[in-house]
């Protein structure tokens, strides 16, 4: 149950990261925060365990993709 719920929160933030630029400013507590986890460590687990990339790296390449 637990899983499922973190998995909706990354599904949220993948989507929010991607539409909101401001966003992307956010340090990862912040970001944590903001999609109910309890801290930037349970958030960087869930998103590795969702995604397979750390949330620092997703939002870097994001926004280099979104320059070109």
């Amino acid at each position: 149950m637990i899983q499922y719920i973190n998995d909706l929160r990354i599904d949220y933030a993948l989507s929010k990261l991607q539409k909101n630029n401001k966003l992307r400013n956010y340090t990862v507590q912040a970001l944590a925060q903001e999609f109910g986890f309890n801290g930037a460590e349970s958030f960087s687990a869930a998103f590795y365990k969702k995604t397979g990339i750390k949330p620092t790296y997703f939002i870097k390449e994001l926004t280099e993709f979104n320059k070109t």
